[in-house]
């Protein structure tokens, strides 16, 4: 299990809103995500080990946008599962750092409230996630894992994140 801030978003649709003439964002869009998955060993070779990670990943993001007149605000959540490969370099008993890469479905829905009204919509994309960082052993079957997350979609309203995430572990 682990979360994170969104650090930073490469959102098309909020980049070309914003660009228009005499409109300005009420801050920066406000983003968290989550994630609950499973990992199985595949194969040890030396110190590294291989797994394969299985994942849902949740996302929300909301920034509120004006023209000095009317308000509108963007709301879009993400529900991504992912099938990640993993490679975990064990080198100490209590420190290891790994990589994974994946790929799977990502169901976005969004959302625009106005002062004249909303509209909503919903798309199925294609995605795909790259992840960096230290797990920690804390006990035999305990850990937690500090990290960098890049998640992006091949097309739609967002483009992609970046993402600092900490992530708790626990071995069956």
């Amino acid at each position: 299990m682990r979360g994170g801030h969104i650090f930073d978003n490469t959102e098309e649709f909020l980049d070309d809103l914003l660009s228009t003439p005499g409109l300005d964002d009420l801050g920066d869009l406000s983003s968290a995500y989550g994630a609950v998955g499973y990992r199985a060993k595949l194969a040890r070779a030396g110190a590294s080990m291989f797994a394969l990670e299985g994942e849902v990943v949740v996302a929300r993001g909301s920034i509120d946008v004006t023209d000095g007149v009317l308000f509108a605000e963007f709301t879009e959540w993400d529900v991504a599962p992912q099938l990640n490969l993993r490679w975990q370099y064990n080198f100490h008993r209590t420190v290891a750092p790994y990589a994974s890469v994946g790929v799977g479905p990502t169901f976005a829905f969004y959302e625009i409230d106005s002062s004249f009204g909303g509209i909503s919509g919903d798309d199925v994309l294609f995605s795909y996630n790259g992840r960096a960082g230290l797990e920690f052993s804390i006990t035999n079957r305990f850990g937690i894992e500090g990290g960098y997350r890049y998640f992006g979609v091949t097309e739609g309203v967002t483009v992609g994140f970046h993402a600092a995430e900490v992530g708790l572990n626990f071995k069956f």
